[in-house]
């Protein structure tokens, strides 16, 4: 089973990119399970995928984590060791604990993108090698009524994402 994490404030559109998320997974063969969890101004959504039916309904640690606000760190101690997190900044985050637990860390910035920042993280999601950017369009034309703006936003976090 891979579980995914992603990290944000409640107007950064954790719903959106927890959905298109859960679509592009089951477009690909995979059983899932979605849902975000509330705690005032933060979301957590929350998507589990596995090739045979998931069950239970316990959230294991993340394998990968999305942190749309970085604010969040707390959320980075339910990250696997080995698993892989993505940032939503202009430079590297230097966190000596994710290098101990050989945490691969990715960051992209958003600071000049106004709508579509979650929909830029899948993107940067499919870059690191862990969804195919096809099945993303295609999973956001199913989901969403999509247009060129949303293509835009994955297009750009397909491009854009860098390691470290």
């Amino acid at each position: 089973m891979i579980t995914f994490g992603i990290s944000g404030r409640a107007d950064q559109g954790v719903d959106q990119a927890t959905k298109l998320l859960g679509r592009c997974l089951f477009l690909s063969k995979f059983s899932v399970q979605e849902f975000v969890k509330k705690d005032g101004i933060h979301e957590l959504g929350v998507v589990k995928s596995d090739k045979s039916p998931i069950i239970s309904k316990q959230v294991p640690n993340y394998d990968i984590l999305l942190m749309i606000d970085v604010s969040d760190s707390a959320v980075l101690k339910s990250l696997n060791d080995s698993g892989s997190v993505i940032f939503n900044s202009a430079k590297k985050i230097d966190n000596a604990s994710l290098k101990k637990r050989k945490i691969k860390s990715y960051h992209i910035d958003t600071s000049n993108i106004k709508k579509n920042v979650s929909i830029v993280m899948i993107g940067a999601l499919a870059k690191i090698g862990k969804l195919s950017l096809v099945k993303v369009k295609k999973a956001a034309e199913e989901e969403f009524d999509t247009n060129r703006d949303m293509f835009a936003a994955l297009e750009e976090g397909y491009k854009n994402v860098k390691h470290g």
